[in-house]
């Protein structure tokens, strides 16, 4: 038994089964252990009332050459360190060692699990499929459906090709009823977040996430009633339930040779209860207090100026004169994008379409504003000394690239070398802030000049692009990194410990304010609003910019100069408007009140609840009818006091704004920013 802080943290009762009890504040975790490995027997969330049973062995695991014979129990151990409980449970087969760990923080209805692996034999054993996560829930869906709600990725996730009718971050959701398998695609270039929720007619769900690049599946299973489910990559028989499933797509070609480990990508699975937003919360507390890197100041998320609104048309004399109208309206980064290096893989300034990055550097930081620039680390042009030189080093057989360039592959150790080596110069030479990374990064490879074993699934390249990001934040810990990828295409977990934000909007939302409104709504869900980059290449209205700020960084890419006195000063006044905003982000839940769709209404709010103030984002398509938005997560036993953007400001009750709402008298195609704050 461990105790810490005068609280049980685990509890072990031995016998047949072995069972372990992890607790915090909210929940208890019940493990057993069974020949075919480590169950998880029941998740109880005591607080929410909130109960989920199901016995089945977590880990799914396939190596080559293979074993039928089971697992045999030889220790536990449970380490606990600012709070925070981590129970490891060893089994062996043979000389192979397999350690389960399992981590419980000490606030959350919340639970990460991984595996390591050890060789202690004298052959290489290679590891061919792995489940992140295999449960088994106790539920017939004859008596009760389910809900589930998943985030679509960025539009254009695929890498073949970019359909006119994607939507970016669609909120999608499905009912599951008897008889049904759902399969869900997730990760590098796949069709939706890496993130889920599923919910019971009572109100109590589960929600889950992949802290992995690659592409994967999550399966829901109706186990009794779907052919070959009872037995499909399972070591026991299943009788009934639904079967909850997350594993790379293609097989993983681990080698581990003799002495060996390898560690898996952690998942993380919670209980919620009640709307999708308190999905939507748990996985935001989840990565801000534990996953993500610490915000880099107090401002962020910045407003960024950055150059590619006008692609191939830019000069030296444009630029420069952007960087004054930044200046004037309140940026606070100026980037570079495409077009500052001699060509994508040669990463050497020119001075054709902006003066040479190191003067435009000097001039950015005597602004004094923060200095970022753009590159497609992972691409080279087919014209780049690299690739002439190395051909060999593209991705192999089905390499694509961005505009005309190919796909390094990542997973090849000399790349990975070379592509480190390049960015960490560019970094340093340039005195780069910040930098925004962009194109194919996660490529399939079977390159048979290549060291690494055959890659289809994306495995072994996303480990490459993780050790790059990683290597770049040791030696620039300073650094704040922005995920892009040709769009937010891989939007996993592993993204968010590696990255200070991402980008949500792009191609079509670029010029559209529904679009980066539905972009931000979605994305919402699986990520905290400093994962939900906008950016805008729109003319600066008051409507237009509103679309951006419940995310950020907002990021300007309108041709500036272009703008009048009155762009100037309406880009000047929203983005006072936005610093005013952005601290809310910190610590605050968001309420989803209405999807963006042009037909109504559309809303977001954000609520800090330890302060007990938020502010409101409204909006009224033209045509659309007028306004009624209840409001979420308010005491309704306070009265607060609303000050809209304007400065007309009333007080009303938490319990009527909840119940009978919020009624605003929007002109037809306008917009309102309510900030609310409790009176006490």
């Amino acid at each position: 038994m461990m105790r810490g802080e005068g609280r049980t943290l685990c509890d072990f009762v031995p016998g047949s089964p072995p069972t372990w009890k992890l607790h915090n504040e909210r929940v208890t975790v019940e493990l057993r252990a069974f020949p075919h490995g480590l169950c998880l027997a029941t998740l109880w969330d005591s607080k929410l009332g909130a109960r989920w049973s199901g016995l089945a062995p977590l880990t799914y695991l396939a190596t080559l050459p293979g074993s039928s014979q089971g697992w045999r129990l030889l220790d536990w151990s449970c380490q606990e360190e600012h709070g925070a409980v981590t129970l490891q449970v060893s089994f062996a087969r043979g000389r192979l060692v397999l350690v389960e760990s399992l981590w419980l923080p000490p606030d959350l209805s919340i639970i990460r699990r991984w595996v390591e692996l050890h060789n202690g034999g004298d052959d290489m054993v290679e590891v061919e499929q792995y489940h992140f996560l295999d449960l088994l829930l106790e539920h017939d869906l004859h008596d009760s459906s389910l809900e589930l709600l998943y985030v679509e990725a960025f539009a254009g996730h695929r890498w073949d090709r970019w359909d006119p009718g994607d939507v970016s971050f669609g909120v999608r959701q499905q009912v599951m009823t008897a008889g049904d398998a759902l399969r869900l695609t997730v990760g590098a270039y796949q069709q939706a977040c890496s993130w889920a929720a599923l919910r019971r007619r009572d109100g109590f769900g589960l929600v889950f996430g992949l802290e992995y690049d690659g592409a994967a599946e999550i399966r829901l299973i109706d186990v009794s009633r779907v052919p070959g489910a009872r037995t499909w990559r399972s070591p026991l028989p299943l009788e009934q339930g639904v079967r909850l499933t997350a594993a790379p797509i293609e097989p993983l070609h681990v080698q581990l040779e003799p002495g060996g480990v390898w560690r898996s990508p952690e998942v993380f699975l919670g209980v919620f209860a009640g709307e999708w937003d308190a999905a939507a919360h748990i996985t935001h507390a989840l990565v801000e207090r534990y996953l993500s890197p610490a915000l880099p100041d107090d401002r962020f998320p910045y407003v960024i100026f950055n150059t590619w609104g006008y692609a191939w048309d830019l000069t030296p004399d444009v630029t420069l004169h952007c960087l004054e109208v930044a200046t004037e309206v309140g940026a606070e980064v100026f980037v570079a994008d495409y077009g500052w290096a001699r060509d994508v893989g040669d990463w050497m300034s020119v001075p054709a379409r902006m003066p040479k990055l190191e003067e435009l550097g000097r001039r950015v930081h005597a602004h004094g504003m923060l200095f970022g620039a753009w590159m497609a680390f992972a691409n080279a042009s087919p014209r780049s000394q690299v690739l002439l030189e190395h051909p060999e080093w593209a991705a192999w057989p089905d390499d694509w690239g961005s505009f005309g360039t190919r796909a390094l592959c990542l997973a090849e150790p000399r790349v990975r070398e070379w592509v480190t080596q390049q960015v960490l110069r560019v970094v340093r030479e340039y005195e780069l802030d910040y930098l925004v990374h962009d194109f194919e990064l996660i490529t399939p490879c079977r390159h048979p000049a290549h060291s690494h074993p055959p890659d289809p699934s994306g495995y072994h390249s996303a480990q490459g692009y993780n050790q790059v990001l990683r290597d770049l934040r040791h030696a620039h810990p300073q650094l704040v990194v922005e995920n892009c990828q040709g769009g937010g295409r891989i939007m996993t977990y592993a993204m968010t410990k590696l990255h200070d934000t991402s980008i949500t909007t792009d191609g079509a939302a670029l010029l559209d304010s529904l679009g980066r409104r539905r972009a931000l709504y979605g994305a919402s869900y699986p990520f905290p609003p400093r994962y939900c980059a906008s950016y805008m290449q729109e003319h600066p209205t008051d409507y237009a910019c509103r679309s951006c700020m419940l995310g950020g960084p907002w990021i300007l890419m309108d041709r500036a100069a272009d703008w009048g006195p009155l762009e100037i000063e309406i880009a000047r006044r929203n983005i006072a408007l936005y610093k005013r905003i952005r601290p809310l982000f910190r610590d605050a839940r968001v309420h989803h009140l209405r999807c963006p769709d042009g037909d109504g209404w559309d809303g977001l709010q954000l609520h800090q609840p330890s302060a007990d103030r938020g502010v409101v984002l409204l909006f009224r398509p033209r045509g659309a009818p007028m306004v009624r938005a209840r409001l979420r997560g308010l005491d309704p036993q306070v009265t607060y006091l609303l000050e809209t953007a304007s400065g007309r400001s009333w007080e009303a009750d938490g319990g009527q704004l909840m119940e009978m709402g919020l009624h605003l008298d929007l002109p037809d195609g306008g917009s309102e920013v309510i900030f609310l704050e409790a009176r006490r």
